[in-house]
């Protein structure tokens, strides 16, 4: 299982089970669609569903959680990161948060074979662009788009691609 961390808890706020947690992530919005959130105690994994997240400023959150009513239940989280499971993106067929689960994805090329695996998804206003290290430890950018990509295999974590002439211009 392959963990995908979402929030840190910084403390509690105010008295009726509150949390101020930092965001981990750019989206807020996969929080708002995958709302069991998962985080380790004593070895143990357990969830907590989110109820409500509001911006606070920055990357700070104000965080209500089911069940969690008090300031000393709240208080109990400080310092625990939350995270969701990425298999849980890989049962929905759907591509909207695809650029975080695709990090550890095995990519090959059509006409080069295995190229390297998926180290990073840079993400700017215009473009997304897949980092990919190579076995022998280079670093490859391709851009994430259908000229370039042209198949994303989730169930069998590998992306296919035709990037050889990008991929001889950065070497």
């Amino acid at each position: 299982m392959q963990k995908f961390f979402v929030l840190k808890v910084l403390k509690s706020y105010g008295k009726k089970g509150n949390i101020l947690a930092k965001l981990l992530i750019e989206d807020i919005n996969l929080l708002k669609r995958y709302r069991n959130l998962y985080f380790s105690y004593k070895g143990e994994e357990r969830s907590l569903k989110l109820k409500e997240i509001r911006r606070r400023g920055g990357k700070s959150y104000i965080v209500k959680f089911e069940n969690i009513d008090s300031k000393e239940k709240a208080e109990s989280l400080k310092g625990f990161k939350f995270y969701l499971k990425t298999e849980e993106f890989l049962e929905e067929d759907k591509d909207e948060y695809l650029e975080e689960v695709v990090i550890g994805f095995d990519v090959y090329d059509e006409k080069l074979g295995n190229i390297g695996k998926v180290e990073d998804v840079e993400k700017s206003q215009f473009l997304k662009r897949l980092h990919i290290r190579s076995k022998e430890g280079s670093l490859f950018l391709i851009p994430w788009v259908e000229q370039y990509v042209k198949k994303i295999d989730k169930k069998n974590k590998k992306i296919i691609t035709d990037s050889k002439d990008l991929i001889d211009l950065q070497k």
